[in-house]
């Protein structure tokens, strides 16, 4: 998302980033390839430099943009229109830049991000756990596909527990799907070849992630993510009314006492819905 906010502030006025620098990435090798194909200023149609035009300068300073709380109160219509920009141009920026670096896969069926490692057990509170019905209920809507393939991962800023327990949430959403007819297939590659997998899917379905997320916004075929948001206390804070972003919220961290209590967080997760 920061290479997206640099490239709309300057691209909307005809300027070229000043500097591409992501310092903490460079390690990785297929990170920095990609980079080195994403250009530094992109042609904008008239109708999205008309949308960047109409957005108020604050919003190019944002850390967060994803994140509907780190918004000001002005969030309508602003945020959903940054997200029909974002959405407008980054497909033809990554796919070629993943298509250039010779990341392009061919994605035959729907692609689940489930975030694990240290999500859930950090209670960060912009990551949470959702119900399985979302899942379900994305999938029926989306697709008649019942393969799906899972993106996930446990090793993320995780410590040993938290990959030990991360195993068994994976085990028991996975056995809940094929308790529901669909044949899961487990994907855990490198961190460019999945995001290229979800980039190509035909449906991508995003538990709030913004790993997933920023695939999804390059994702010009089917993206739905569950509410992004921050918890508060007794507060969730989001938005309502976005066509990727679906009114369902997540398992709140103050509902769970603990989640290494394992088999209360499963029957948790099986609870229908809850729609704030």
């Amino acid at each position: 998302m920061t290479y997206f906010q640099l490239l709309l502030k300057h691209s909307h006025k005809n300027e070229k980033i000043p500097q591409l620098s992501f310092h903490h990435k460079k390690n990785n090798p297929q990170i920095k390839k990609l980079y080195n194909y994403l250009p530094l200023q992109c042609s904008l149609s008239q109708e999205e430099i008309a949308l960047a035009q109409a957005l108020p300068s604050w919003i190019w300073n944002l850390k967060y943009p994803y994140d509907p709380s780190h918004w000001k109160e002005e969030k309508e219509p602003h945020y959903h229109n940054y997200h029909k920009l974002v959405h407008s141009v980054a497909p033809r920026i990554l796919k070629k830049a993943l298509e250039d670096a010779v990341f392009k896969t061919n994605v035959n069926h729907p692609v689940i991000h489930y975030r694990l490692g240290d999500v859930p057990f950090c209670r960060n509170s912009v990551h949470h756990l959702n119900r399985y019905s979302f899942f379900l209920w994305a999938l029926e809507k989306n697709t008649e596909d019942n393969t799906v393939i899972i993106v996930t991962s446990n090793k993320h800023r995780s410590k040993p527990k938290m990959k030990q327990a991360s195993l068994s949430y994976l085990q028991d959403f996975i056995h809940f799907l094929k308790e529901n007819g669909y044949h899961p297939i487990i994907q855990s590659k490198s961190i460019v070849e999945d995001f290229a997998t979800m980039v190509f899917a035909p449906v991508l379905i995003s538990g709030g992630s913004t790993y997933s997320f920023m695939a999804g916004m390059a994702n010009n075929q089917t993206f739905v993510s569950s509410l992004i948001g921050q918890e508060k206390g007794q507060f969730f804070d989001t938005i309502e009314n976005c066509d990727w972003m679906y009114p369902h919220l997540p398992i709140l961290h103050r509902d769970i006492a603990s989640y290494y209590d394992m088999e209360t967080v499963f029957e948790k997760l099986r609870e229908p819905e809850a729609i704030d």
